[in-house]
């Protein structure tokens, strides 16, 4: 039966009708009812049907449902609020046609409601209201109800421990409109309640990013916002320029002792042992022997040196208070106070030597006597010769005193081992440099964690009964081990540093081989030597067992021997990681070379205070210079020589011409300018230095007599500084040599020091001085060869016409002084006319002319002004066969002249008046923090002129008016608040302010008296009013720079903190009470 519907060509060869009526009798009513079935359940409920004509009826179904469920959408669509709001989008089609439709497309019996369920006789609610299906109120509950089943309730994933707001919120109109800032909802989920959970992360080490320590981020938040940081207002509070450009060089290397008492004799030890196993310490004739020389080790952290016996490594210059004991002997080196020695300069090259445990007692001669075998002891200070000590440089070539094992490695011999010791102290710009908290900064240089430390650290605490073989299984497994510390394998592959984790062919064999070998060098000997420390088995990821089989899974290789050792160093290791964002290869190299930098380390790789000192130094110098790890380690160590296979290391990339030849390991350089080949030649290339240069840097690094080495890691790496380090700072290598000679009085102390200790931390504070004094010279446009010119005391004897004609022209101007009746009427009217005459020549007032002569007769009263008009007036009345030749039988002549020259060069710079000239020569105390009687030209002086002029600029008065403040404040009959109203007038301060700064830093009844101690006050106040914070919190934060365990208190962290927050609230200015 052949049968056809009105609206479709369909044929069905059952019939229409009669496909109708079986449906009905099966129960399907609608289409929805059909396509809830699938097509082989269709055709299984109804037997009858063909299977053709049910397969198009179910196709014709399904195509029907999928029509009226996108009506359905339009018709929700239609009737959406939101919708019908946007004329653009709203629909002109009428109720009752769409009825019609719905009502044909159903078959004329349903229409919409039938199929859906009724809702709201209102109708829709407000979009914006909580009621509503489209509010997000309702939409977080369902994200909310969803996210609740994704993890068990104990587990800290879970969304009640991650959010314990969300299910206590409550869903109204309030608080789904009211706005809610990230910081509130952190701070409620932080300290719900008034609970110290905030507070609790201080000492919280999991995950391995904390510890956290709120009270540090705001002063660091509050800081900022004054566009500074807590380094920089230590600068401010400590006058670190000051500090920084007046220290004096640091003594790293080998030096005779010698005795102001006769230059011939110096300190030497004793052959023998006493029954107490020390060796005297006596005078001796000047000899070339090893007992007659001593190593200066100067120690960043204790501020001291300790003196080494070149004769006996272990030994050390030792006060023997024993039993009341004021001698001194040689001896095994403890660490001990009495162990270490303040030098300070007491003029003319000589030292008093001071002991660090009683600053008051000094090394002296016993007796003033100058006999070998005089013994060497401490005694009270008392200034005379008997305490004065010349050191004198000794050249040495670096010899490393390790000897070899059978790999080539050095080591050092078990009979010379040194104990080694661990600094702990707090470094506070160590800590903000590297932007850890106090406690992070303690982990980092604890020397001892403990299993509980470990469990703790890696979050295994919650164990129950958890002992060693529990943290092993679980530390061995390598995604729980890469859980605990945040690291990828890949990340993990590179902690370990291996080649390759599933072969034992490669087994603790790093990815690095050592130029000039093909072998790749086991991770112990480079790449991961900090983290393998003194362990035999470097920490290791295997994918095979003993058989060399392979395994389904990698593990680790913690056992109960190493497991502190090395898991407590690799946590060391990704903490760091995290805050210096550098790798784990430059990560060890940075801390094997600072390490080896620490004589107290001994043959150890330590990670403590001033390992950490580097790091930081790295991280300021890599953000001022963008200066490469590598680089920075051959400032203080070794040049590396490593790099993964086909691929050049530092060392290549550095001593390697265009031709691509590099400088062999092994090879020989010489420094002789007439000798030198394509290897120096290279060389000078890669330093950036010419074939002179280089021959001179020879002799700073290996000494005088040196004219060739052989070429190693570490000879290089001596050579390297010398090029690089003026280069880092924007200086050729000239400029850098004149600067640190001028900085040492002329001497070649800060060269030697930088190129002949293979191993030297001291180069950072050389660096970071150079770096001050550059930047000091950049504001005041000075350049070397000025400063040079202005600060030297050393002045040539060679005659030069210019010398003579300008000594001439002098001497014609003052000739015609004529005779007076009285000698001092005649001494005024030559140092009138020499005035005059000098002050043309020079092109400066004649009344200031007067004073720079007066001040070269204060600085150099063995030859005055008088005396040097006499002197021209008898060279230039006498005949002579060759006048320069003569001149330059006369130095004090040609000194004089360069002298005057230097002198009014610094009165022109600072354009000095007569009132300020005044002051610096007859009240020096008015102007200087320090007693000189006539001020001599110093980097010292040429700071507080400069500060001076500034200030006179910075003034609420005239300079005049502010001048005379010196004069006022230095009688005896003015009284400190007084002073203290002169002073807020003078600068323009509120006198409260000044008084509360005042009192803190001097005292209640005292005030300042130089310019010093002004600019000390004017920095302290105009910080406090850039913080908003008063006296009382600018003396906390230098509380906080103090490197001792004050920095690291609690409670001041949090004072600090709590006057700085208070500071920033509106309409709060602290300064006013002075208490804050």
């Amino acid at each position: 039966m052949v049968s056809k519907t009105d609206d479709t060509n369909i044929i069905f060869q059952f019939g229409t009708d009669k496909l109708t009526e079986a449906l009905h009798q099966s129960g399907y009513r609608t289409v929805f009812d059909i396509t809830s079935e699938s097509l082989s359940e269709f055709e299984e409920n109804n037997p009858e049907i063909p299977s053709s004509d049910a397969k198009e009826v179910y196709k014709l179904a399904v195509q029907r449902t999928e029509n009226l469920l996108m009506l359905s959408k339009a018709w929700q669509l239609h009737n959406d609020p939101v919708v019908k709001g946007i004329p653009k989008l709203s629909s002109n089609i009428g109720m009752e046609g769409m009825r019609s439709a719905l009502k044909r497309s159903l078959g004329g019996g349903a229409n919409f409601e039938d199929l859906f369920p009724e809702r709201s006789p209102e109708g829709y609610a407000q979009s914006a209201s909580i009621q509503s299906l489209f509010s997000p109120g309702r939409y977080l509950t369902v994200l909310y109800k969803i996210a609740r089943q994704l993890h068990e309730s104990t587990d800290k994933l879970q969304i009640d421990n991650r959010r314990p707001d969300l299910k206590s919120l409550i869903l109204s109109e309030d608080s789904m409109n009211k706005e809610v800032s990230s910081l509130d909802i952190l701070l409620n989920v932080l300290q719900p309640n008034g609970t110290s959970t905030l507070q609790s992360l201080k000492d919280t080490y999991y995950p391995m990013t904390l510890p956290y320590d709120d009270d540090l981020m705001k002063i660091n938040a509050v800081v900022k916002s004054h566009s500074t940081d807590l380094l920089g207002i230590w600068d401010i509070l400590l006058d670190n320029q000051r500090c920084i450009l007046l220290q004096e060089p640091k003594f790293n290397g080998i030096y005779k002792i010698k005795t102001a008492l006769a230059s011939a004799s110096g300190i030497d030890v004793g052959v023998s042992l006493d029954t107490k196993g020390n060796r005297s310490v006596h005078l001796y004739t000047d000899n070339s022997t090893k007992r007659h020389q001593w190593n200066f080790y100067y120690d960043r952290n204790r501020n001291a040196y300790q003196i080494y016996n070149l004769a006996n490594a272990k030994e050390v210059l030792t006060w023997n208070d024993f039993s009341g004991s004021n001698y001194v002997v040689a001896t095994n080196n403890e660490y001990k106070e009495g162990q270490y020695w303040i030098l300070e300069n007491v003029g003319n090259d000589y030292y008093i030597i001071k002991n660090k445990k009683h600053p008051n007692l000094v090394l002296n001669v016993e007796g003033g006597r100058v006999n070998n075998y005089t013994k060497i002891q401490v005694h009270e200070r008392n200034g005379t010769n008997e305490q004065k000590f010349k050191l004198k440089p000794v050249s040495t070539v670096y010899q490393s005193n390790l000897k070899k094992n059978e790999t080539g490695d050095k080591v050092i011999p078990k009979s010379k081992e040194i104990k080694s010791i661990v600094y702990t102290t707090p470094s506070p710009k160590t800590r903000e440099t590297l932007s850890l908290t106090p406690n992070s900064f303690q982990l980092l240089v604890n020397p001892n964690p403990t299993i509980e430390d470990i469990a703790s650290h890696y979050n295994v605490k919650d164990t129950e009964n958890l002992n060693s073989t529990d943290l092993i299984a679980i530390l061995n497994d390598v995604d729980k081990f890469c859980m605990k510390t945040g690291l990828s394998f890949n990340k993990l592959i590179e902690l370990t540093m291996q080649k390759d984790y599933q072969s034992k062919s490669s087994e603790y064999k790093s990815r690095f081989v050592k130029f000039g070998s093909t072998e790749n060098v086991p991770v112990s000997k480079y790449g991961a030597v900090f983290l393998t420390g003194t362990e035999e088995t470097p920490l290791w990821i295997k994918k095979y067992d003993s058989a060399n089989n392979a395994t389904d899974t990698p593990v680790l290789n913690f056992t109960e021997n190493n497991l502190v050792a090395l898991a407590g160093r690799a946590e060391k290791l990704v903490r760091l990681a995290n805050c210096t964002n550098l790798s784990f290869e430059q990560l060890d190299w940075l801390i094997i070379n600072a390490s080896k930098s620490v004589i107290e380390h001994g043959n150890q790789i330590i990670l403590d205070t001033p390992v950490l000192g580097a790091l930081a130094e790295f991280k300021r110098l890599n953000k001022r210079y963008s200066i490469k790890s590598d680089m920075f380690a051959t400032f203080i160590g070794e040049m590396n020589t490593y790099a993964e296979t086909d691929k050049k290391s530092f060392y290549q990339d550095t001593f390697s011409n265009a031709d691509g030849i590099t400088i062999p390991l092994g090879a020989s350089l010489q420094f002789e300018i007439d000798k030198q080949g394509l290897y120096e030649s290279i060389c000078c290339g890669g330093l950036g230095v010419t074939a002179d240069e280089f021959s001179r840097i020879g002799t700073y690094c290996f000494g005088n007599e040196t004219k060739q080495i052989t070429v190693d890691e570490v000879s290089m790496a001596q050579l390297y500084r010398l090029g690089k380090i003026p280069q880092l700072l924007g200086l050729s290598f000239g400029e850098a040599e004149l600067l640190w000679k001028t900085i040492a009085s002329g001497k070649d102390t800060l060269l030697r020091i930088i190129g002949s200790n293979p191993y030297n931390l001291q180069n950072l504070d050389i660096i970071y001085q150079t770096e001050v004094l550059l930047d000091w010279m950049n504001t005041y446009q000075f350049d070397v060869v000025s400063l040079q010119v202005m600060i030297t005391n050393q002045y040539s004897c060679t005659a030069t016409p210019e010398l003579y004609n300008f000594l001439k022209k002098v001497y014609e101007s003052i000739i015609s002084v004529g005779r007076t009746s009285r000698t001092s009427d005649h001494n005024d009217m030559l140092a009138e006319k020499m005035s005059r005459a000098l002050g043309a020549a020079f092109n400066l007032k004649a009344n200031v002319m007067r004073k720079v002569m007066k001040w070269m007769d204060k600085a150099n009263p063995m030859f005055m002004a008088q005396d040097f008009s006499t002197k021209l007036h008898w060279y230039f009345s006498t005949d002579h066969e060759d006048e320069l030749t003569t001149l330059e039988k006369h130095p004090e002549l040609l000194k004089w002249c360069q002298q005057i020259s230097q002198y009014v060069l610094i009165v022109r710079w600072f354009s000095l008046t007569e009132q300020e000239m005044e002051i610096m020569l007859e009240r020096t105390e008015w102007l200087l923090d320090a007693a000189n009687p006539g001020p001599m030209p110093s980097l010292h002086l040429l700071l507080v002129l400069s500060r001076l002029k500034e200030w006179e600029q910075r003034i609420q008065v005239s300079s005049d008016e502010a001048l005379r403040y010196f004069a006022q404040i230095n009688s005896n009959n003015i009284k400190p608040d007084v002073a203290v109203k002169l002073l807020a007038h003078i600068h323009g301060w509120n006198k409260d302010d000044t008084v509360a700064v005042n009192n803190y830093l001097f005292g209640d009844d005292a005030y300042p008296t130089n310019f010093e101690q002004i600019f000390t006050l004017e920095s302290w106040v105009n910080l406090g009013k850039q913080l908003n914070v008063g006296s009382r919190t600018l003396g906390e934060l230098v509380e906080l720079i103090k490197e001792d365990e004050t920095a690291e208190n609690t409670n001041l962290i949090t004072s600090v903190a709590q006057s700085l927050m208070t500071s920033v609230q509106p309409g709060i200015d602290l300064t006013k009470t002075g208490g804050k």
